[in-house]
């Protein structure tokens, strides 16, 4: 009976670490920018990132 509890408690340790592990590789990294560093202005209206990575920003004033 006490192995069987040593057991269960192996196995929900490791179906916990299993479950938040993938939560890690989803960190962001976020930078703010503004007309200060090239956009033609601060009220963004659209972003998108294409396949290559490059975002574009879509503002008031213009594609960035």
């Amino acid at each position: 009976m006490r192995n069987i509890h040593k057991i269960f408690r192996f196995i929900w340790l490791l179906s916990c670490f299993i479950c938040c592990f993938p939560l890690a590789n989803y960190a962001y990294s976020l930078r703010q920018f503004s007309n200060k560093n090239g956009l033609s202005n601060s009220a963004i209206l659209s972003l998108y990132q294409d396949h290559q990575g490059v975002i574009w920003i879509g503002s008031c004033d213009g594609l960035n």
